[in-house]
Formats: C-alpha cells, sequence, structure tokens
C-alpha cells in the first residue's frame, strides 16, 4: 500500500482553485430573482463537485431609493423604488473536508513482480510512469 501524494494537499478542495471564485462572482453581484440565483449556485457546486464542501445561504433584501431627479424631499414619499435582491453567503464545510482529506490519496497497487526483482523505490518510479495497454 502506497500513500500517494493527495491533490487536496495545496487547493485543500477538489477543483477549489475554479470553485470559489465562481461562487465569489456570484456573491459580487446581488441577484434579481431568487431561482435564478439557486439554479446557479447548485450547477457551479455540481460542476466542479464540491457540494458536499460548502454551505450555501442566500438572503433577501428589500432596497428603497429614489426615483425622481435631484435630491429627494419629504414631499417626495411617493416617488420611491421598492426592489428586493438576493445575496449569496457561502463558506467551507471544515469537517465534510477533513474527512475527505484522511480518504484522499490512499491506493493500493498489485503486482505479480518478486520482491528481490522490485524494491519500494522501484516500484515508485514505475507508478509514475503511464501504464501501456
Amino acid at each position: 500500500m502506497l500513500n500517494s501524494p493527495s491533490p487536496w494537499q495545496e487547493i485543500r478542495l477538489p477543483h477549489s482553485s475554479e470553485s470559489e471564485p465562481a461562487l465569489s462572482k456570484l456573491v459580487a453581484k446581488p441577484a434579481r430573482d431568487y431561482s435564478t440565483l439557486q439554479t446557479k449556485v447548485q450547477s457551479i457546486l455540481k460542476r466542479y463537485r464540491v457540494s458536499d464542501y460548502f454551505l450555501t445561504e442566500i438572503d433577501a433584501e428589500t432596497v428603497t431609493r429614489y426615483a425622481g431627479p435631484g435630491r429627494p424631499s419629504s414631499k417626495d414619499k411617493n416617488r420611491t423604488i421598492v426592489s428586493t435582491q438576493f445575496q449569496l453567503n457561502f463558506e467551507r464545510q471544515l469537517n465534510a473536508i477533513a474527512i475527505a482529506e484522511q480518504l484522499t490519496g490512499w491506493r493500493i497497487y498489485v503486482t505479480n513482480v518478486r520482491i528481490e526483482q522490485l524494491s519500494l523505490a522501484k516500484s515508485g518510479c514505475l507508478l509514475q510512469r503511464p501504464v501501456a495497454g
């Protein structure tokens, strides 16, 4: 049994270098439709296979702004626009990541070569070469 280098040792999550910036773009730009934002989040999590490692939450925020020219006055209360924006929040699931890190990287390789012919160092070199088939 050999412990191969884990791809998580540097990036900590599979496809993390692509999934977190994609989610961060959705955080930076509030959406106007809940179902569209939810669909985008689910497609990113599914595409990068990280749905078990992120907790996502969508918050609704009501925004009221003045709709007329110039500064608003106390008489201009009927000239406001009320809209709802949806904001994405996400965080890593550290427990799920820790469990996956423990399970990642271990592989069992079997060969019929005698132990006298193949040392541990030579077996490691053979594993790095592609298998001809």
